[in-house]
C-alpha cells in the first residue's frame, strides 16, 4: 500500500517506521516475533499450510488499513502479536469447517446406501476428480482454494507474490482461474469418460 507521505495520517506513518524497526533481521525482537508465531502455527496445525512470514504480512495489512483511517496502535509489537494469533485462530476455524464439510460429505455418503445416484458412481467421480486436482500445479491449486476461501484478488495476488510467484496483474489471475477451471473440467472428463 503506497500513500503519499504528505496524505499519510501520522498514525500509519508512526506505525510503518515501528514495524519496519521490529521487523529487521538483527533485532532479537524480531526473531522471537517470528519464533513465537512459528509456535502457533505448530500449536494449531497449520505449520504446513501457512508461514509465520504469511502471518506477519496478513498482520501488517491489518494494521495499516487501521491505522491508516486514522486510528492508533500504542503498542506494534503487542498489537502484531495478538492479531496474529487472532489471524492463526481464523485460519485454524476455517481449516476445521473444510475438514467437517469432507467428514459430514464421507459420513452422508455411507449412511445413503439407497441414493438414486451408487456409491460406485460417486467414488469414481470422487476418485476422478482427486486425479485431476493432482494434474494441476501447486499454485494453480492455491489460486483455486483462495478463491473458493473468498479472497480478494489484490489479496490473491498478494498471497502469490508471498510464495515467490513473479507479480501478476488481477484481471491475469482472473483469466488463469479460468483456464485452471477449464483445464480440471477436461481432466475430470477424461478420468469419467468411460474406456
Amino acid at each position: 500500500m503506497n500513500i503519499p507521505p504528505n496524505h499519510s495520517p501520522p498514525e500509519l506513518e508512526q506505525f510503518k517506521t515501528e514495524i519496519e524497526f521490529l521487523l529487521k533481521p538483527r533485532n532479537p525482537r524480531s526473531h522471537s516475533l517470528t519464533y513465537g508465531i512459528r509456535r502457533l502455527l505448530r500449536q494449531f496445525n497449520l505449520q504446513t499450510a501457512h508461514t509465520e512470514n504469511e502471518v506477519i504480512h496478513e498482520a501488517c495489512l491489518r494494521g495499516i488499513k487501521l491505522t491508516a483511517s486514522g486510528e492508533a496502535i500504542l503498542c506494534p509489537e503487542a498489537w502484531i502479536r495478538k492479531t496474529a494469533l487472532n489471524i492463526v485462530r481464523e485460519w485454524s476455524r476455517q481449516a476445521r469447517r473444510q475438514t467437517s464439510i469432507a467428514d459430514k460429505l464421507k459420513k452422508d455418503k455411507s449412511t445413503n446406501q439407497e441414493s438414486l445416484v451408487g456409491v460406485e458412481v460417486i467414488e469414481a467421480n470422487f476418485r476422478a476428480v482427486q486425479v485431476a486436482l493432482q494434474e494441476l500445479s501447486e499454485v494453480d491449486l492455491a489460486i483455486l482454494q483462495f478463491s473458493i476461501e473468498g479472497y480478494s484478488w489484490k489479496r490473491i495476488r498478494e498471497r502469490l507474490i508471498l510464495m515467490g510467484e513473479p507479480e501478476q496483474t488481477e484481471a491475469a489471475l482472473r483469466k488463469r482461474k479460468q483456464r485452471i477451471l477449464e483445464r480440471l473440467r477436461k481432466l475430470y472428463h477424461q478420468q469419467t469418460l468411460p474406456i
